[in-house]
């Protein structure tokens, strides 16, 4: 007799994948907001104030302080303070015997620099001459202060807009405003002076 042999089974061939590529994904850096430094210069001129920034969108107020010629600086946004240079940074700094000029170059950025506070009860007082510099789009806001001596605000550089605001001020020396940088720059620059004695 003839028995039938049996038959393997054949598997149903599946075909042959290509191994499949595992996808992922890779973090990027942090995008922080990298901090503005400004330098709060007190080593200079005995009894004058420097501050000097750097090319950040830089924000710093100057107001009173509790005493005669104390000044507080305080940092603003994503700024930071250094004092005269050194490594520490500081959100506010009070510094005392300023009894001279106040000389504020933020540098390059579009930079807010304050003087004085909205309070007319908090009044700011500067001895002699307040000399401000813009190299970008800055505003300043000069506000409740009393300036012995002169003020100054000019553009350093060409195609940037440099607004100033004056309110409830007194200044007793003279007062130049160049916010055009001079005939060969152009820019949209405005200045505003409200309620306010330019003597």
């Amino acid at each position: 007799m003839f028995r039938p042999k049996k038959r393997k089974r054949q598997s149903a061939r599946v075909p042959r994948c290509k191994p499949s590529r595992r996808l992922f994904l890779e973090s990027l850096e942090s995008r922080r907001l990298l901090a503005g430094i400004v330098n709060v210069d007190t080593a200079g001129t005995p009894g004058s104030l420097t501050l000097d920034g750097d090319d950040s969108n830089n924000q710093v107020e100057v107001s009173a302080g509790t005493a005669t010629g104390q000044l507080v600086i305080t940092a603003k946004g994503t700024t930071l303070l250094t004092l005269d240079g050194g490594p520490q940074t500081f959100s506010s700094l009070t510094v005392n015997g300023i009894v001279d000029d106040l000389v504020a170059d933020l540098d390059g950025g579009n930079d807010t620099f304050e003087l004085g506070t909205a309070l007319p009860s908090d009044r700011t007082e500067i001895a002699d001459d307040v000399r401000i510099s813009n190299d970008d789009d800055d505003e300043n806001f000069i506000r409740n202060v009393d300036i012995g001596g002169t003020l100054t605000v000019d553009r350093l550089v060409d195609g940037a807009s440099s607004d100033l605001t004056i309110q409830d001020t007194i200044i007793r020396g003279d007062t130049t405003i160049d916010n055009t940088g001079g005939a060969a720059f152009d820019g949209d620059s405005k200045t505003m002076i409200e309620r306010s004695e330019l003597e």
